[in-house]
């Protein structure tokens, strides 16, 4: 289920818990700038990464895997005072987390 707005597409994908999940924001024609979102059960946004130089096929089982797995570590980077929270879900997609 995707909704498209003006060229861009937001694919709500699998839920990890029931709790949180993640949404992937990207655009058809800068394909390797993607947003992900992840959202409590609440719909309020916990996490926000922008992720550029990459594009993130979520036919592939792997990525939604790593994905999923970003929303688990989510609540952690969101209330850690590390610098370099920011590149959570960068880091899990590359090394696989």
């Amino acid at each position: 289920m995707a909704s498209y707005a003006q060229g861009n597409t937001m694919q709500p994908l699998p839920v990890q818990t029931e709790n949180e999940y993640w949404v992937i924001d990207s655009n058809i024609h800068t394909t390797k700038v993607n947003i992900i979102y992840i959202d409590n059960k609440h719909d309020s946004l916990i996490y926000k990464e922008k992720i550029e130089d990459t594009r993130i096929n979520t036919k592939r089982k792997a990525i939604i895997r790593k994905l999923n797995r970003a929303v688990e570590k989510s609540l952690w980077a969101a209330s850690a005072k590390d610098k370099d929270k920011h590149l959570l879900v960068k880091a899990i997609l590359k090394n696989g987390g």
